[in-house]
């Protein structure tokens, strides 16, 4: 998982970030706060998503799962959305990304009642 804040993001922000890793019991991989690259994705929304308009005004923790079929990233994916309030608390969000098709990204975003942004990354 990355931890972003927006460019030009303050001290504050960065502690921000990092207090998210404590609400997730320490399951951040990399807990250093670093910029993602950019990127262009799917929603499942079927529309195309950038970082910069994911990460405009708020932290954005982006979480990587291998595909929604598997009992574990949907375990994981069903605990961001239990903490998923207590993260915008830290005015951040979550943007979860995998390598699913946008049918089967919105079939997990559907199944799990996620509230936050899936992405798909079939390339």
């Amino acid at each position: 998982m990355f931890s972003t804040v927006p460019a030009g993001a303050s001290g504050v922000e960065k502690k921000i970030a990092k207090n998210i890793n404590p609400i997730l019991k320490n399951k951040v991989v990399d807990s250093n706060v670093k910029k993602a690259p950019p990127f262009e994705l799917k929603s499942t929304e079927n529309k195309n998503v950038t970082l910069g308009e994911l990460n405009k005004d708020k932290i954005l923790l982006l979480v990587f799962y291998r595909t929604g079929s598997w009992g574990q990233c949907r375990n994981q994916l069903g605990e961001l959305k239990n903490h998923y309030e207590e993260i915008k608390h830290y005015t951040a969000e979550i943007a979860a990304i995998s390598a699913d098709s946008v049918g089967d990204s919105i079939a997990t975003k559907v199944m799990l009642k996620l509230p936050y942004i899936v992405l798909s990354d079939e390339s």
